[in-house]
């Protein structure tokens, strides 16, 4: 058994087993606007979600985990050795630490399995020009308002 009075242990947070993984947020598709005239001929949408990059961002959330994990196993055991050693305030703040590296730990693990929720949809359009030449020219027409009508009946 080690002796446990002279050593201070820091139950502090580890932020080098922190994963963050930083996504931009969903931004507006541009309005199509070609500077001519087109018809949309069609439109079909397909899951384009990146499973590889999926797999790996769950596999680097999973190897947190197992780091987390081992690292909150290693602090109870300390804090098992602290408290049969008698030192009651180191095994109290290694039992704190346990604690708080086991949450990170099943946070990893809730990260890990969360990432596979993930889908980015594209929708692709096809479009036409319209062909404006078989159009009638309507800027030659008189807009002239006023007519004369026959009433007379012939009954």
């Amino acid at each position: 058994m080690s002796d446990y009075g002279d050593t201070t242990f820091d139950s502090g947070y580890d932020a080098t087993f922190e994963v963050t993984t930083v996504t931009e947020p969903y931004v507006e598709i541009p309005t199509f606007e070609p500077g001519f005239e087109v018809e949309q001929t069609g439109s079909y949408s397909y899951d384009s979600t990146d499973w590889d990059a999926v797999a790996d961002t769950s596999q680097a959330f999973m190897e947190d985990y197992n780091t987390l994990s081992t690292a909150s196993w290693d602090a109870y055991e300390l804090g098992v050795d602290a408290w049969l050693a008698g030192d009651s305030e180191a095994a109290y703040d290694l039992n704190q630490l346990s604690i708080g590296l086991d949450s990170s730990a099943d946070a990893a693990w809730g990260d890990a399995s969360d990432v596979w929720a993930t889908n980015e949809i594209t929708t692709v359009s096809t479009y036409e020009t319209v062909d404006t030449s078989s159009y009638v020219d309507t800027s030659s027409y008189s807009t002239d308002s006023s007519y004369s009508a026959d009433t007379s009946a012939d009954w």
